[in-house]
């Protein structure tokens, strides 16, 4: 003989576990990407404040963009006596323009030393890149001495 016996009311039916669909976050919007300004400028920013960031940017200005070409008044503005003397002024203006045909659009890419009466700096034209010295007369922040090379 067998007895079953069965306590309290009907049997409860296996609860599902709940269905978890992978829910992905989605990602804010980027922000748009203003495309740089055709005459935005490169490089370091030269400082009207300082009498040899000053010259420098003349030369820069000089180089990049007039090829190099500059009328005796406009040298002696900028060069002191050293630089203009009879012997040295045909030397001063070749490699202006020697430097001139080869830096267009000639930008500072960096200074690393600038003093009251010597900079040094990085400039670059293109694929071309020069380190550039220069010493000033401290008493009229004029040139008086310019290197420049590869």
């Amino acid at each position: 003989m067998l007895l079953v016996v069965a306590c309290g009311g009907s049997p409860t039916p296996p609860v599902a576990a709940p269905h978890h669909e992978a829910i992905e976050a989605e990602e804010p919007p980027a922000p748009p990407v203003e495309a740089p300004k055709a005459d935005a400028p490169k490089g370091v920013v030269l400082s009207t404040e300082r009498p040899t960031q000053r010259q420098l940017a003349w030369l820069i200005e000089l180089i990049g963009k007039r090829r190099g070409v500059a009328d005796e008044a406009e040298l002696k503005d900028h060069f002191g006596p050293k630089m203009l003397k009879p012997a040295l002024l045909p030397t001063t203006i070749e490699w202006l323009a020697k430097w001139g045909a080869e830096g267009q659009n000639a930008y500072v890419d960096s200074i690393d030393v600038d003093q009251d009466d010597y900079l040094r700096a990085f400039v670059v034209a293109g694929p071309k890149r020069w380190k550039v010295i220069l010493n000033f007369d401290e008493s009229s922040s004029k040139i008086e001495y310019v290197q420049f090379g590869e």
